[in-house]
């Protein structure tokens, strides 16, 4: 028994480094065969320590209701400024932008707010669903506000009529956020409203830009809205494991860092 603890210590250490360990990742930490490595992981999950997906285990991630955009706001700021700053080289010629809700695109429409009063160019015309967006750029931009259900501890709109209004429409750019990212398990939300909003946007999109700290690549929330090899870059900061980074390259996933 002392060292099937061991061994699922080992796991959950490796776990809040990289939040996903496939089955021969985990035969050669271990030492293990992999019939063994596959008792372990049922055991973990019945113990609720972890979740078992096809080929691995990932790390149990928190629920959607602990998420209140008044503290996440204030995470990292350094990181999500600097990152957000290096997403505004991505609008290009863009004539239809879409910003999702969240603290990194909030930053990035404070960046945006900015970059519109240093640049003369053809309007431009913002589609979001955040409240947060929509105060930044009021003024500066045409903005079209995508309604629906008020939620405030994400202060944005989701359900059945943003769904509606979004699937209608079409974008030269999105940029997104992320709850989790994980390059073997794409991109996530912490709910599923916020997942499908995000399905929409992916789908209905020419150009996906994906904002997230690398915080993020050590969460896999709830609901997954694209893969990561279907966004066209993922903006993030210098803090990113190489190991992620490694396995981005072998997948084709296009991650920048600033």
């Amino acid at each position: 028994m002392e060292k099937i603890e061991r061994h699922k210590q080992e796991l959950l250490a490796y776990l809040k480094e990289t939040p996903r360990i496939s089955l021969g990742d985990a035969q050669r930490l271990l030492g293990l065969s992999e019939s063994t490595v596959r008792r372990l992981f049922s055991r973990m999950e019945s113990s609720g320590q972890a979740l078992r997906v096809h080929g691995g285990l990932q790390m149990i991630v928190p629920a959607a209701a602990e998420y209140s955009y008044p503290s996440m706001e204030a995470q990292r700021l350094a990181q999500k400024k600097r990152i957000a700053r290096a997403g505004i080289q991505e609008i290009g010629d863009a004539r239809t932008l879409f910003l999702d809700s969240g603290s990194t695109v909030y930053q990035f429409s404070l960046c945006m707010t900015e970059w519109l009063r240093r640049n003369r160019r053809e309007p431009i015309s913002v589609f979001t669903n955040s409240v947060k967006n929509l105060q930044a750029l009021s003024g500066l931009a045409d903005i079209q506000f995508i309604g629906g259900r008020y939620r405030e501890n994400r202060q944005d709109c989701c359900g059945y009529l943003a769904e509606q209004a979004l699937s209608g429409l079409n974008f030269d750019v999105c940029i997104l956020g992320a709850d989790g990212c994980s390059v073997e398990n794409g991109l996530s939300c912490t709910d599923m409203e916020t997942a499908r909003i995000g399905r929409i946007v992916v789908s209905r999109s020419r150009r996906k830009v994906v904002l997230a700290d690398s915080s993020k690549f050590r969460a896999n929330a709830l609901a997954t809205y694209a893969q990561a090899e279907e966004v066209d870059r993922i903006i993030t900061d210098m803090e990113i494991a190489e190991s992620v980074l490694c396995k981005a390259r072998e997948k084709g996933v296009r991650i920048r860092t600033t």
